[in-house]
């Protein structure tokens, strides 16, 4: 289990002391192609994490290789250091909307911004079935889309994730829940395996 990561209270934590960005990313033991995932999880002000699917460890970064449902405090004064141009930033953030709670990360936007406020549980429900992805947020389904399709492959060919050639196109592989560097707190942990 990589430096950060405790269990407090039944609660799964990452604390930032002692842990280095993005590289104290927990990752499952087992490989899965198509699961049914839902968790609880809040965040502290100023946060950052994901949970990615399909990851390999051929890599030397998780996110080089698997999608991300995105998890943010996505508060405008956040993310200046990171601005979005100012045409493409969601209202109220310093973000694009693919970069919101709930989007599959810089790829699609969620459809509706159903995120409860920082220091507030959410529900997440992450549902991969073959090539069909769905993004659940407090019961809400806010982003679906094919993996493998040609618009998946123009998607990915657009974006910054160009540069790997394997991201997204994995039929298996871990679930990791991302260490942004930030304190983050999941519960109620639940896989499905589905046929």
């Amino acid at each position: 289990i990589p430096p950060g990561w405790q269990i407090e209270d039944g609660l799964l934590v990452f604390r930032e002391e002692h842990a280095q960005e993005g590289y104290g990313d927990l990752m499952t033991r087992e490989q899965y192609a198509s699961f049914d995932l839902s968790l609880e999880w809040k965040i502290a002000p100023c946060g950052n994490s994901g949970v990615l699917f399909h990851v390999t460890e051929d890599s030397d970064q998780e996110w080089h290789t698997g999608p991300e449902m995105q998890i943010v405090d996505a508060t405008e004064g956040c993310w200046a250091d990171y601005q979005a141009p100012e045409g493409e930033r969601a209202p109220g953030s310093d973000l694009k909307a693919t970069q919101l709670s709930g989007a599959n990360y810089d790829l699609h936007a969620p459809s509706e911004h159903t995120v409860k406020p920082v220091g507030e549980w959410n529900q997440a429900r992450l549902v991969v079935n073959g090539p069909h992805v769905e993004h659940w947020l407090n019961g809400v389904k806010v982003v679906d889309y094919e993996l493998w399709s040609d618009e998946w492959k123009q998607m990915v060919a657009a974006s910054k994730f160009n540069e790997f050639p394997k991201y997204g196109m994995n039929e298996t592989g871990h679930i990791v829940l991302q260490d942004h560097g930030k304190p983050i707190w999941f519960r109620n942990i639940k896989l499905k395996v589905l046929p």
